[in-house]
Order: C-alpha cells, then sequence, then structure tokens
C-alpha cells in the first residue's frame, strides 16, 4: 500500500506528490504505544545507578554516582 501526500498545494503531477509506504504502519504503531507504556514504568525497573539508555540522564551522572560511593 502506497499513498501519494501532495508536497504542495494544487499537486496535479505525480512529481509534486511524495509516496509513503504503508505497509508495516500497523507494527509501528503497535511498537509506538508499546514504548510510550514501558517509559512510564522505566525508572522502577532500572536501578538508580544505571544511566545508560534513560531520558534526562546522562554518562557523567554515573562516574558522580561512583565517586560519592567510594
Amino acid at each position: 500500500m502506497i499513498a501519494l501526500l501532495p508536497k504542495k498545494d494544487g499537486a496535479t503531477r505525480m512529481n509534486d506528490c511524495r509516496p509513503i509506504s504503508l505497509i508495516h504502519s500497523i507494527a509501528k504503531l503497535i511498537t509506538k504505544v508499546l514504548s510510550m507504556k514501558q517509559a512510564a514504568i522505566m525508572d522502577k525497573i532500572i536501578s538508580p545507578a544505571q544511566t545508560a539508555f534513560q531520558r534526562g540522564k546522562c554518562t557523567h551522572d554515573s562516574y558522580l554516582y561512583v565517586q560519592n560511593s567510594a
């Protein structure tokens, strides 16, 4: 399945449109919903010492954590 989105108002030719593939749109939608639900509980699952792959944290935070624990 392919949908054509117009690049500008009054598009009449094929060059005026942008093709968008809709083949994997259901899988992308399900993945997005699941990732949003998982992001809500991520802080409860992951240790406070873990800083990678978490929104709002950086690797410098883990350096400070190690330095303060020693």
